[in-house]
């Protein structure tokens, strides 16, 4: 069971992989609110449905599953900050930081999940956050890309 929530957070963090790419898309302040709404919207109540999952109420060593649930948490509330910036008309420098803390984040998470299994319920879920993410990593420098 905790095997199938590593995959998943691991499809989640797949985008590690793709950091070294550069902003592919110019600004357009509109269109990165709208991603970053997607994002908050995919990631939204993700812990809470790891917590309900088959993985979280069969495992008797929950250490793992708790640090996930705290990555999960901070990714979502990050997200919705992120978000709520956008909104108010904060522009790239002003938002990459909280950007990058996302995918900072979302790295922990999936050094913790190689430990875990994710059930086939949460997968789909995860896969709409990583796509979520993609969408907006198109409007963000990667950290590495000075």
């Amino acid at each position: 069971m905790t095997r199938c929530i590593a995959v998943g957070v691991a499809a989640l963090t797949i985008m590690v992989a793709l950091g070294a790419r550069a902003q592919t898309a110019n600004w357009n302040q509109e269109a990165v609110t709208a991603a970053a709404g997607q994002l908050e919207a995919a990631v939204s109540g993700l812990r809470d449905a790891v917590r309900k999952s088959n993985t979280w109420t069969s495992s008797a060593d929950k250490s793992e599953l708790y640090q996930i649930s705290e990555s999960l948490r901070q990714i979502e509330w990050l997200a919705t900050n992120l978000h709520a910036d956008l909104k108010q008309g904060e522009g790239l420098e002003a938002t990459l930081p909280a950007f990058n803390q996302i995918l900072e984040t979302r790295e922990y998470a999936r050094a913790e999940a190689k430990f875990v299994d994710i059930s086939a319920s949460i997968r789909p879920r995860l896969e709409a956050a990583r796509a979520a993410l993609e969408k907006l990593r198109a409007f963000y420098p990667s950290p590495d890309a000075d």
